[in-house]
């Protein structure tokens, strides 16, 4: 974990906990996340955090905190929080062979769908903070433009192509509710094909799912190309 992301650590989890005590105290030791931190780093990023505001000790070892009203407000923000304290996700090895048997899949006769592909990694692996909703946008994008492709309706949307998609190139009819289901979470999680209008709290575990998931129908679709 570099800095950012111990501090991140510090600051949820006295958020997620804040109700547990009547003053919001939390114990450092309960944090499985920084378990493996070395303590003289980990008092370095706990004073960083009473330095900026957000944490308060309640012992000289700093043991014992709770977060500031500004630490509160600043969890409940996610946008400044992904901005102030970015994560840096890495790349699963299952999803880097899922990743690299897409693009020889698509290398050279779907150049464009590829492209849309890469950029549903690059936002959620390569951009800091990570845009899980513009990664879903782009790697349901890609699945929904190879089945334009396959089935020539390119004004239609995937959801719309759901059901021919999978009687003509899937196996079991049963096989459409997973098309429907990450065409729905696209559709249903403000900005990945909407406006925002409500608050989110997809994560990038789920971004990463609906990737694998996406890349697994890329590549079922293609299979006997």
């Amino acid at each position: 974990m570099n800095d950012k992301e111990i501090q991140r650590a510090i600051l949820e989890f006295a958020f997620d906990h804040q109700h547990e005590h009547q003053l919001r105290i939390v114990e450092i030791k309960d944090i499985e996340a920084i378990k493996n931190v070395d303590p003289t780093r980990l008092l370095h990023d706990l004073i960083y955090l009473k330095k900026e505001g957000l944490v308060e000790n309640i012992d000289d070892m700093y043991s014992l905190i709770r977060l500031t009203n500004n630490g509160i407000n600043l969890v409940d923000n996610k946008a400044l929080l992904d901005e102030l304290f970015p994560l840096i996700i890495t790349v699963p090895d299952e999803t880097k062979k899922l990743v690299l048997s897409v693009e020889t899949v698509l290398q050279g006769k779907y150049d464009s769908i590829l492209e849309q592909f890469r950029k549903a990694q690059k936002f959620l692996y390569h951009t800091k903070p990570s845009d899980k909703l513009n990664s879903v946008k782009e790697a349901v994008g890609a699945v929904e433009a190879l089945a334009k492709v396959l089935l020539n309706q390119p004004s239609s949307t995937l959801g719309q192509l759901a059901r021919s998609l999978t009687s003509n190139h899937m196996n079991h009819p049963a096989m459409e509710k997973i098309i429907d289901g990450i065409y729905g979470v696209a559709c249903d999680v403000p900005g990945a094909r909407h406006g925002a209008y409500r608050k989110t709290d997809f994560s990038a575990s789920d971004a990463e799912f609906i990737l694998n998931v996406s890349a697994s129908i890329i590549l079922y679709l293609l299979k006997d190309e």
